[in-house]
């Protein structure tokens, strides 16, 4: 897209400057406190936006749609990019009150309805949220980058696991500590950890010095790491809008010569129904999930060409730019 257009990134953290793909980034300042940030962090990022220049804004979070809304009024052309079905992924917050979530839930749902009439282009990254907003969007789907795979280390592998993504007990943080520990492995954990919950069998793991925890990791790093596991692990619960997600470390997994080992859910199964290297086990089955990351083994390269010609990147995004430039 960078070869084509001028894009500026909007966030919260990472550097100014441009990079070398070409692409500016603005670091925009807001709250540590979520419910500021929830409320008001918006308005930093309208600024952010008004101040680009750009003629087309296109926005992620649904906390944005407030700030969509006055760029739309103002001229620009505005996409909603929704990755998730925020009405229920909202009652599997732990954070939001047991008697608010149906409330917030159901407003969740009639602003991101209607928000997908009024923007120029909604995106949705599966069927299931486009079939949420009435059919009105484009299904663009977050399949891996191919390319990553020319970064894989070829050398030999650890026993070791890892999860890679937001970490928190709805995202199995306790299956899989458990399962890696059953199977007599290291568990390696890179990204945000979303509740005490998981803190604290974090911090517990981390002292007995069975879980290694890295924090935030740029796509260079995530890819050393994996160079050094036998298997990634994607044991959500069958909670939310998990059941029909399409979980990008599904993919990115064995882009990068790894295993999954993953919730046995049906779409998923569906999903990917042709590889052998994606291992369902039973929701919070400790014992099978440390049984199957025994078995796991190292994906061979006839494999991943098939997984390229089923999931990748380069179709979609030649759908997303299609997409574009229509406005």
């Amino acid at each position: 897209m960078a070869k084509e257009y001028r894009i500026m990134l909007l966030a919260p953290d990472g550097c100014h400057g441009r990079d070398d793909a070409g692409i500016d980034h603005k670091k925009v300042p807001v709250s540590s406190l979520r419910t500021v940030r929830i409320l008001f962090g918006w308005i930093s990022y309208l600024k952010a936006a008004l101040q680009s220049g750009a003629s087309v804004c296109i926005f992620h979070d649904p906390e944005l749609i407030p700030a969509g809304l006055l760029l739309k009024l103002s001229g620009r052309k505005v996409v909603m990019d929704i990755h998730e079905q925020l009405p229920l992924q909202i009652m599997t917050k732990t954070w939001i009150p047991d008697k608010i979530k149906p409330i917030a839930s159901a407003m969740a749902e009639k602003l991101i309805t209607y928000a997908a009439v009024f923007f120029d282009l909604t995106i949705a990254a599966t069927p299931a949220i486009n079939n949420d907003i009435g059919g009105k969007g484009v299904v663009i789907r977050n399949f891996p980058l191919w390319e990553e795979q020319l970064c894989v280390r070829s050398g030999k592998r650890s026993d070791d696991v890892c999860y890679l993504g937001t970490i928190s007990m709805k995202r199995g943080a306790a299956v899989m500590i458990s399962a890696a520990r059953q199977a007599g492995v290291a568990l390696h954990l890179a990204g945000t950890v979303e509740d005490r919950e998981s803190w604290k069998l974090i911090a517990e793991g981390r002292q007995k010095g069975y879980i290694r925890f890295y924090g935030r990791l740029t796509r260079e790093e995530m890819r050393r790491l994996t160079g050094h596991c036998r298997a990634g692990l994607c044991l959500l619960l069958k909670e939310g809008g998990y059941p029909f997600s399409i979980p990008t470390k599904l993919f990115e997994y064995p882009v990068w010569g790894l295993e999954v080992i993953a919730t046995d859910m049906p779409y998923w199964r569906k999903l990917a129904a042709d590889f052998p290297f994606v291992r369902f086990v039973e929701e919070r089955n400790t014992a099978e999930a440390a049984k199957e990351i025994g078995k796991s083994r190292r994906i061979p390269e006839e494999e991943r060409k098939k997984l390229r010609e089923k999931f990748s990147w380069e179709g979609e995004g030649a759908r997303l730019m299609a997409a574009l430039k229509r406005l």
